[in-house]
């Protein structure tokens, strides 16, 4: 199920319980060395690129299900409204048609991407001291405003 297609309250309940998930794998340092890199494709035939990203996603695949596992079952769980364990038990090709799903649920990747961007961002600077901190600018009283 996606975002969308959930109440108000079906939605802050499914985010407050996949979000500690989603913290912990994409915090997994295996993860971040195996897709946090950017990849140099130039120069590459458009399969070179097909085949170093496939090299990636091996590499990804093992650390997602060895060391999270149980997060993924988790977030399908939450998101198709059912226990976990119906998820270990299903056929594979149903969970990778729910991962599928979560792929291309956009409101989802919006929430987490937006975090992420959240915090890249340097503070502002302040336009002006605070009037209280004595560092205020003064003009001579003989120039306008």
């Amino acid at each position: 199920m996606r975002l969308s297609e959930m109440t108000t309250d079906e939605t802050l309940d499914a985010l407050c319980e996949i979000t500690p998930c989603v913290g912990r794998i994409v915090k997994d340092e295996n993860i971040i060395s195996t897709i946090g890199t950017a990849m140099d494709t130039t120069g590459m035939t458009r399969t070179g690129v097909l085949m170093a990203g496939l090299d990636r996603i091996g590499a990804l695949i093992p650390a997602l299900l060895k060391d999270h596992r149980e997060d993924l079952y988790h977030i399908l769980a939450v998101m198709n409204r059912v226990d976990p364990a119906e998820i270990a038990a299903q056929k594979l090709t149903v969970t990778l048609t729910q991962l599928e799903e979560l792929r291309d649920d956009r409101e989802l990747l919006t929430f987490f991407e937006s975090f992420r961007r959240r915090g890249r961002k340097t503070p502002s600077e302040p336009s002006a001291p605070r009037p209280d901190s004595g560092q205020e600018d003064t003009l001579p009283s003989s120039q306008p405003f």
